[in-house]
C-alpha cells in the first residue's frame, strides 16, 4: 500500500479567544508591511539617539522577543545589527559631506564617542574613518 503525507490544517487557538475566527498557532514570521515601515522611520528619524529593541516593539504593538524575532525574518539580521549598519551608513554619507570632526560625527550618528565609531568602522568596513574619508574625498 502506497502511504502518502495527508495534509492537515494548522491547529488552531480556540476561535472565542481569538475575536471568533481561528488563529492558526504558527506564524509564518516577519513583520507586516506597515510595521516594518514604521520601524524604518522611526530608525531613521532617530538615529542620533539611543534605541532599544523594547521601544521599537512597543512603537508597533509586539512584545520584545516577538519583535526581535519577526524583525530577524524580515530584514535578515537583528535589530542591532541594522540599527549599527544604518549609523555607519549615516556617519559614511556624514565623513563625505560634511568637515565635521569625526567625534561629532560619531554623536550624530548615536554613537557612543569617537572610540566607537572607529571601532565599529574599523570592524565592519576595514579601515579607520579618517582613513577611509581621506581616500574618497581626494
Amino acid at each position: 500500500m502506497d502511504t502518502q503525507p495527508t495534509l492537515h490544517a494548522p491547529e488552531t487557538h480556540n476561535s472565542a479567544l481569538c475575536g471568533g475566527y481561528a488563529a492558526p498557532l504558527y506564524f509564518r514570521g516577519g513583520l507586516a508591511p506597515r510595521q516594518k515601515r514604521r520601524v524604518i522611520a522611526h530608525i531613521e528619524a532617530n538615529l542620533d539617539k539611543p534605541l532599544t529593541c523594547g521601544t521599537l516593539a512597543e512603537l508597533v504593538g509586539l512584545s520584545t522577543s516577538y519583535f526581535n524575532r519577526a524583525f530577524k525574518s524580515s530584514f535578515g539580521r537583528s535589530p542591532h545589527s541594522y540599527l549599527i549598519s544604518r549609523r555607519l551608513e549615516r556617519a559614511q554619507d556624514l565623513l563625505l559631506a560634511t568637515d565635521e570632526p569625526i567625534s561629532q560625527i560619531a554623536l550624530a550618528c548615536g554613537l557612543a564617542d569617537q572610540c566607537h565609531l572607529c571601532r565599529l568602522f574599523r570592524k565592519l568596513v576595514g579601515e579607520s574613518p579618517a582613513a577611509w574619508r581621506r581616500v574618497r574625498r581626494t
